[in-house]
């Protein structure tokens, strides 16, 4: 698989005490756009970074991930990149991709957490949706930053993937 850079980056507003948090694509320019999101807060149980504190981002290779389960899910996705079980591909150093569907979203964190990835984007299962990701048994155990993206998103990441590499 071709290398896809992704930066989840959040930058301090100027105008305002707070930081903004985001998930931008940077280069090439087709992916070019600040993306759509939900992301796993501390707030909410999980025990990943606080995007609201500046200078808190991670920049990385994509990667789609890999548990070894066989045939296709009801979006027509691989049941293996739902990432429910142990993964059998390394991630270390590497942002996993994990379709959304059938297992607790700190689960597929947890999985690729231990696959050595330094960061997660679930690609939700409908166009046009992101929802607030519960942390469910093991997302307190989660250190790295979980994102979801809507399908529409996800899809032109995991496209671009197959291209080269991609800075988002």
């Amino acid at each position: 698989m071709k290398k896809l850079l992704l930066s989840l980056s959040v930058i301090l507003s100027a105008a305002a005490a707070s930081a903004q948090v985001i998930v931008a694509g940077v280069s090439p320019q087709n992916i070019v756009a600040n993306y759509t999101h939900t992301w796993a807060d501390p707030a909410g149980g999980w025990g990943t970074p606080d995007f609201n504190i500046p200078n808190t981002f991670v920049e990385d290779t994509l990667m789609i991930v890999d548990d070894g389960s066989t045939g296709t899910n009801a979006q027509g996705n691989p049941v293996s990149a739902e990432g429910c079980n142990p993964l059998i591909n390394n991630l270390t150093g590497k942002i996993a991709v994990i379709y959304r569907n059938t297992c607790e979203f700190g689960a597929k964190a947890l999985n690729a957490q231990n696959a050595g990835a330094v960061g997660v984007i679930i690609v939700n299962r409908n166009p046009g949706e992101v929802i607030a990701m519960g942390a469910g048994a093991n997302g307190a155990n989660v250190t790295i930053p979980v994102v979801m993206l809507d399908l529409n998103d996800g899809q032109t990441l995991v496209a671009e993937m197959a291209n080269g590499p991609v800075v988002v």
